[in-house]
């Protein structure tokens, strides 16, 4: 069942940064800031529950966030924001101003300084690692716990389970486990290497970060509770992996788009993505939802084989081969899976897991 309304609306409020991520799906993009004008017309046009600030980097313009959440606030009385950064332009002045809105915070951090500064440094090319670690201890002191976008890329793999270990136990933070992926080096040896961090990461999770904690590790957390509760099936292993369903993403001209994933499309694949622009009279919002029923029909991502055929929510959009790619996820998650249910089988009957299960709310789920 689609969503009928749009939950989040992504203002992607400027392609400007003052990073230079070599994966970033920005790169090569036209320096644009988005007007005003431009965010308010969206928010008048979709009246969205949820404002989510992208760039970009979006506190370059933190003036215009100001802006447009006075606005959200006076004319709709729109509560929640949320804003995806790098964390390095943080001040008190920010800090006050994303307190004073409980604005929900997600930093991109690679795990530690090595892992981080081999694809995260500055234009000139120094470290970043300092100044967005010293911001995140400045959120913490005002007791904004951010969540932390750990890359996973060919590059970052190895010493995976270690970095994140570090950044949940050591630093305290919400990790969630993004992934970028250059599709010619999904070879054998990656793969393995792939699959040993995850087995080993899995094992941590159980071994020393289940219990006594108010932090998120997803999609493990999810993972674990859906079959701990018994709710898991082969379908939602993947259907809980896509922010399409209920999202819009707006670019800072106006083009409006399913999902910023799609930014990291090809061009002659990108066109294919665009339902139209915030001040066109199109009816978007019709050809949005028709492209989220249709997700697993769309000509960039024909899904023909029948193991995936109720996979359909699977972000499957910047794939040049989704069969592999899919395969390829699907038989680490069952390893992570199958772990899961082991150790839930050896101890299902203890007080620890039952308590676990019953309390799992303590839990702050993204």
């Amino acid at each position: 069942m689609v969503n009928k309304n749009i939950s989040s609306l992504n203002l992607s409020i400027t392609t400007r940064c003052n990073l230079d991520c070599d994966y970033c799906y920005l790169r090569g993009l036209k320096s644009e800031d988005m007007s005003l004008k431009t965010a308010c017309t969206a928010i008048d046009k979709l009246h969205p529950d949820t404002i989510i600030f992208y760039g970009g980097e979006p506190l370059l313009k933190f003036e215009l966030i100001n802006d447009i959440v006075e606005y959200a606030k006076r004319k709709y009385r729109i509560k929640k924001f949320m804003i995806v950064t790098n964390g390095t332009l943080f001040s008190k002045k920010i800090v006050d101003f994303m307190q004073s809105n409980d604005f929900r915070i997600i930093i991109s951090l690679d795990g530690e300084r090595k892992s981080h500064d081999a694809h995260r440094k500055f234009l000139n090319g120094q470290s970043s690692y300092d100044v967005i670690f010293n911001n995140i201890m400045l959120l913490k002191s005002y007791g904004i716990n951010p969540g932390i976008n750990y890359t996973v890329n060919y590059n970052t793999i190895v010493g995976m389970a270690t970095n994140v270990h570090a950044l949940i136990c050591k630093h305290k933070v919400n990790v969630n486990l993004g992934y970028v992926i250059d599709e010619k080096k999904i070879t054998s040896k990656y793969k393995k290497m792939y699959e040993n961090e995850m087995i080993k990461f899995t094992n941590i999770y159980l071994s020393k970060m289940l219990f006594m904690r108010m932090i998120n590790i997803n999609p493990f957390d999810i993972y674990f509770f859906k079959l701990l509760e018994n709710k898991m099936t082969d379908r939602n292993l993947f259907r809980l992996r896509c922010n399409m369903d209920g999202r819009l993403t707006v670019m800072p001209d106006g083009t409006l788009y399913p999902c910023n994933t799609c930014m990291s499309l090809p061009k002659k694949h990108l066109q294919k993505c665009i339902l139209g622009n915030i001040f066109s009279k199109d009816d978007f919002l019709s050809r949005y939802f028709y492209f989220v029923e249709n997700f697993k029909l769309n000509d960039l991502i024909v899904i023909k084989h029948k193991k995936f055929q109720n996979s359909n929510r699977v972000c499957l959009l910047s794939s040049k081969n989704p069969i592999e790619r899919l395969e390829f996820e699907m038989r680490i998650m069952n390893v992570v899976v199958g772990i899961f249910k082991k150790y839930i089988n050896e101890f299902s009957s203890s007080k620890g897991l039952k308590e676990l299960c019953k309390h799992k709310k303590q839990i702050i789920f993204n």
